[in-house]
């Protein structure tokens, strides 16, 4: 393990993991936790999850829910062998570029570059659709429309920006008000429409017609809203006691999630299956659900007002994040150094945020032009997402069996905890190669089947102009990589490493 070092800022004034003028640790462990829960929408994810996983599986949905999961806490336990370990602002681009070097930091940061992107794109989607389908229920025409979704868009994503601009404590107080009220709702419609349907239990558990391609199409859908989750990592630098309540957070979330959505999924699914049509039409899951389960217009139309507000959380959550990897990139080199600029006064990356605000605004509006709609264009993003995401949680667990295999020559390691968190990474593994694999050999349906190949290429491109870009740069300004990879040429802005 490398040496222990200070926390404190580095003589030049940057801060652990290479942003500089962070905050560093104001924010309390369960402050972390809790903005970490809410950032991840647990009252619109019980909205939505259902609806996205029985698209790509039926009545089964559960048993892929399960499986995603179960991937989500062995990802925990994976990142969990890192956030012990470092104190970094990059999240999993840190984590892996300590233990895997040059290569990897290139391979997960241009995973995360497009994964940032398109997880903003698709929380902007859910907060377009559940706006859209107010909006069209008390009469505004064409609110689903590709207009009317960029001028919602456009609206979120200022407001949000602005937010979190202004700090972390105006983004967490903001988050725990909208994602409180948007709870109680789906849990009535969850009630109500298992009551008005039925379980029909005897279909949700039939495997008869089960196959592991639907169940791999189950887990990338489910793993859409699931994703993201550990990147709350990448607010360590600004977190009190971080190798306690970062690993904490990274093991709580998915276990909650879990809980409060595997059961609403097994609940829902048979109102979703009676509600197909309405759903088809353009109307929101809950509100289908809500009038089916004869709960009213009136409620229906609320509770799409109450998950615009909570979808809106998510990107206030995921701005914050991301912005933080954005200025970790942009320190290193990956993106233009401007990008890492940290307000003096607010403390917070405001180049990163705003240019975030554009990338995701620009690719959920060129996506819903070419789809058409906005449901087809929430799930092809929220697609690419997984796709785009998941090669940084493969190279996350290949570094932490890294660090595992280098802990046996370490004395006093806890054996069980050692298997456990070396299972948990073979697990990652297994999963992220069974979605790639499955994708290729066993597409989904269109338009959702061009999302692995987007990925693909996209990526591709990006880690070439990462390989290519500085040795280029370096030829016609000299240095390139001296003057922009603190990573490599400058110790003060390694991760600091803390013992376990």
């Amino acid at each position: 393990m490398a040496d222990m070092q200070s926390s404190a800022p580095s003589p030049k004034g940057r801060q652990p993991g290479g942003v500089a003028g962070l905050d560093q640790g104001h924010l309390s462990k369960s402050r972390l936790v809790l903005f970490a829960l809410t950032a991840m929408t647990p009252g619109t994810g019980m909205a939505l999850v259902p609806i996205l996983v029985f698209g790509y599986v039926g009545e089964t949905s559960w048993a892929s829910l399960l499986v995603a999961m179960l991937a989500a806490v062995c990802i925990g336990a994976a990142v969990r062998v890192f956030a012990r370990r470092y104190i970094v602002s990059g999240s999993l681009y840190s984590y892996v570029g300590e233990v895997l070097g040059t290569w990897g930091r290139r391979v997960v940061g241009a995973s995360l570059l497009l994964g940032f992107i398109a997880m903003l794109a698709a929380v902007v989607a859910q907060c377009g659709l559940f706006a859209g389908s107010f909006l069209t229920s008390i009469g505004v025409h064409h609110a689903n429309g590709v207009l009317g979704q960029a001028l919602i868009y456009i609206v979120v994503l200022t407001i949000s920006a602005y937010i979190v601009i202004i700090g972390l404590s105006a983004s967490l107080r903001t988050s725990l008000i909208l994602s409180g009220i948007a709870v109680p709702p789906i849990l009535v419609i969850t009630i109500a429409s298992a009551a008005h349907t039925g379980l029909r239990l005897s279909s949700q558990f039939d495997f008869s017609g089960m196959t592991w391609n639907g169940v791999f199409q189950g887990v990338v859908g489910a793993l859409a809203f699931l994703i993201g989750f550990e990147s709350c990592a990448a607010l360590a630098v600004e977190t009190k006691d971080p190798k306690r309540s970062v690993p904490l957070a990274l093991m709580g979330v998915p276990v909650i999630l879990a809980i409060m959505w595997i059961i609403p999924t097994v609940a829902q699914v048979p109102g979703l299956a009676d509600a197909s049509r309405q759903i088809a039409s353009g109307q929101s899951a809950p509100a289908a659900l809500a009038v089916q389960a004869g709960l009213g217009e009136s409620f229906a139309k609320a509770t799409d007002l109450i998950f615009a507000f909570e979808a809106f959380v998510a990107i206030i959550g995921f701005l914050s994040y991301g912005s933080r990897v954005f200025a970790t990139l942009a320190t290193e080199g990956l993106l233009p150094r401007r990008i890492a600029d940290v307000s003096a006064r607010l403390h917070t990356p405001v180049k990163s945020i705003v240019t975030l605000s554009a990338l995701g605004l620009l690719t959920m509006v060129c996506t819903m032009a070419d789809v058409g709609d906005i449901t087809n264009g929430f799930t092809v993003v929220a697609t690419l997402l997984t796709y785009a995401w998941t090669p940084s949680y493969l190279l996350a667990a290949i570094g932490a069996i890294v660090l595992l295999v280098r802990d046996l020559r370490g004395p006093g390691r806890s054996a069980r905890s050692w298997i456990g968190s070396f299972a948990a990474c073979v697990v990652v593994v297994v999963t992220v190669v069974g979605i790639y694999v499955n994708g290729v050999i066993n597409p989904p349906p269109a338009p959702y089947d061009a999302a692995i190949w987007i990925a693909a290429v996209a990526l591709g491109a990006v880690i070439l102009v990462y390989t290519v870009g500085p040795v280029v740069r370096s030829r016609c300004g000299g240095g390139f990589l001296a003057r922009h990879n603190p990573a490599e040429n400058d110790p003060d802005s390694r991760a600091i490493a803390v013992p376990e």
